[in-house]
Order: structure tokens, then C-alpha cells, then sequence
């Protein structure tokens, strides 16, 4: 994208932060906790490698479910055009471009499943998945030729025997109490939270 190009997307994005912080700023009644349902955020912008896309991730919360709908919104640089959740299903995100920036790679959380890898390509709109990863992956980072992609993957440990003497403690445990989920950590980890 030439410098032109990027000055006139700055001043769009800018123009529309303007005119959503003047419609709040115009409104009679202050904000209330209630309204946050109302807002969809925006985060994560992608330009494809051929500066004609930028890939958005919309969250709105759903009070409901006590989460987050999210979806992947597309941006045509050149019309302006708007393709509101082009992967055609909430809960996809965590998405990067393919070299090509004909296709994009994306991670679609679905309820009762973990959270998978698939690939979207532009000119079809087909979906296709390219993982079935048993504890599910996350950040995809796509290599500069396209030929691999590094994902992160999280583990879980399966629960292990309660750490209670029960003949001590003067009961029989429940089938529930003899297995737990606390962990005793004598070695620190580094976290996985980015690029950077």
C-alpha cells in the first residue's frame, strides 16, 4: 500500500473514532454498565501482505452465555466495503494472512470442542480444516514462504490423587474428593502471550 493509501485509511479510522466518540459524548444519560452489552469492539487488525485487505476481530458480549460473540470482519482497502463475519461463524478469530493474501488462516472455537485451525480463501469464501489438535491450538503465525505454520498448543494435565491422608482425616472419601485439579508448582514457566 503506498504512503497515500495508508494516510487515507488513517484518516477514515480516525474520522469514525471521532464520530463514535461525539455520538457518546452527544448523548444525554451517562454510561451505564448496561450499555457495555451494546458495543461491539474492534481489535487485532491484519493487513494482507498485499495491502488490498485488512482482516478486523468484532467481539460483542452476550449476556446470556457470559461470554464474547466474535467473528472475523473483512475490509475491501480500495471500496471501503465492509464483509461483516466473513467466515460465516461466531467464535472464529485468532486469524493470519497467508503470503499470498489470497487466504487467510484463522482459529474457530465451537461449544463442546477445542478450538481448531482452518483456512478461508478470498475468491471462494470455502472454509477448510487443517487441524484436530486434542487440547486445540492458538496463535497462528503463518512462515514468509507459507509453508508451515507454528501454533500454540496448551496442555492439560489429567487430575491426580487428592493430596489428603483420608485415613488421617477419619472419612471415606466421595469418588469426587479423591482426584483433584490442584497443582503444586516448583517450577516456573514462561507464558505464551504473543509475538513479543
Amino acid at each position: 500500500m503506498d504512503a497515500a493509501g495508508m494516510r487515507g485509511m488513517r484518516t477514515t479510522i480516525l474520522a469514525g473514532l471521532l464520530f463514535a466518540l461525539g455520538a457518546v459524548a452527544a448523548s444525554a444519560a451517562p454510561i451505564a454498565p448496561e450499555d457495555l452489552f451494546k458495543l461491539t469492539l474492534l481489535s487485532n487488525a491484519a493487513i494482507s501482505p498485499d495491502g488490498n485487505y485488512v482482516l478486523v476481530e468484532a467481539s460483542k458480549m452476550n449476556g446470556p452465555k457470559n461470554t464474547y460473540d466474535r467473528s472475523i470482519e473483512l475490509v475491501d482497502v480500495a471500496s471501503g466495503r465492509l464483509t461483516h463475519n466473513v467466515t460465516k461463524h461466531l467464535g472464529d478469530g485468532d486469524y493470519a494472512w497467508m503470503p499470498d493474501g489470497k487466504s487467510f488462516v484463522f482459529v474457530r472455537t465451537v461449544e463442546k470442542a477445542k478450538p481448531q485451525l482452518y483456512r478461508y480463501t478470498l475468491g471462494t469464501g470455502a472454509v477448510a480444516k487443517l487441524t484436530n489438535v486434542k487440547d486445540g491450538v492458538s496463535g497462528p503465525v503463518v512462515s514468509h514462504a507459507g509453508d508451515r505454520i507454528a501454533l500454540t498448543v496448551t496442555e492439560n494435565d489429567p487430575a491426580h490423587d487428592a493430596y489428603i491422608d483420608f485415613s488421617k482425616a477419619g472419612f471415606t472419601p466421595k469418588e469426587s474428593q479423591r482426584k483433584t485439579d490442584i497443582h503444586l508448582i516448583d517450577q516456573l514457566f514462561f507464558e505464551a502471550n504473543g509475538q513479543g
